[in-house]
């Protein structure tokens, strides 16, 4: 019998995640497994960007992954009836380079367990 232990949902918070996330939940109940809730932000910094100060790039790229973040909580609360509340996971990236990498993260934990 399968085995599974971990599932892994990433959202783009668009009009599909709902969906998606409650199919995730749903299965991480079945099999009574720990599930991680995942949103990659990718920076698309505007032209203007270029001429301001660093320290303002990296205080923008900060309140990104902030807000994503509470966003990303909120959608979960806004999803619960019942049960554990997902591990909520930002990355800043490359979202597929950054889903298939926690992929592997997560698989790495359980096979050292």
């Amino acid at each position: 019998m399968v085995q599974v232990e971990r599932i892994l949902c990433p959202v783009d918070l668009s009009e599909f995640s709902p969906r998606t996330y409650d199919y995730a939940r749903s299965v991480a109940r079945h099999y009574q497994a720990k599930l991680f809730l995942q949103h990659v932000v990718e920076y698309n910094l505007p032209a203007y960007a270029y001429y301001a100060p660093p320290s303002y790039i990296v205080e923008h790229m900060q309140q990104v992954r902030n807000d994503a973040m509470l966003q990303l909580q909120e959608f979960a609360k806004r999803r619960a009836d019942y049960g554990a509340l997902p591990e909520c996971i930002v990355h800043e990236g490359a979202v597929t380079k950054w889903i298939l990498s926690f992929a592997e993260v997560l698989k790495r934990e359980r096979d050292e367990e």
